[in-house]
Formats: C-alpha cells, sequence, structure tokens
C-alpha cells in the first residue's frame, strides 16, 4: 500500500528543495506493510493530559508502551 503525503509535497517543492518533479513524489510516497489480520484499539486514559503535562515526552511513550504491551500480553 502506498500512501502518499501532499502537504510534505507542497512544503519542500514550495521551497525548492529538490527541483525533479519525479524525484519529489518518490520521496514522498511511503511504501506501507500490508498485514492479513490487525487488531485496532481504541481508548481513552483517564488523566492523560494532567499526566503528560508533568513528565517528558519519553517517558510518555515508555508509559503507553508498558501499558500497551500488559495488554497485548493479556489479550493475546
Amino acid at each position: 500500500m502506498a500512501i502518499w503525503c501532499p502537504e510534505l509535497f507542497r512544503y519542500r517543492a514550495g521551497h525548492n528543495f529538490v527541483s525533479n518533479l519525479e524525484e519529489t513524489i518518490s520521496m514522498y510516497l511511503f511504501i506501507l506493510p500490508v498485514f492479513d489480520n490487525v487488531t485496532i484499539l481504541f481508548s481513552d486514559v483517564v488523566g492523560f493530559t494532567n499526566i503528560c503535562s508533568q513528565i517528558s515526552p519519553m517517558e510518555v511513550v515508555s508509559m503507553l508502551n508498558a501499558m500497551y504491551t500488559i495488554i497485548s500480553f493479556k489479550y493475546n
């Protein structure tokens, strides 16, 4: 699956970072893996905004990774 990111293209093209249109398009066409089975989990972390205001971005990532790893092991 390929995803086109026009916002990035407009930004780069508007600033003349790349003059060749074909090269510019290939730079911002992302090839994503395709999976046969996926699960999407929508969740709400109570107090998330407050928690995030008190810790570093890396601590937020670590916290979320730990939470969702536990959930994954529990239900997998």
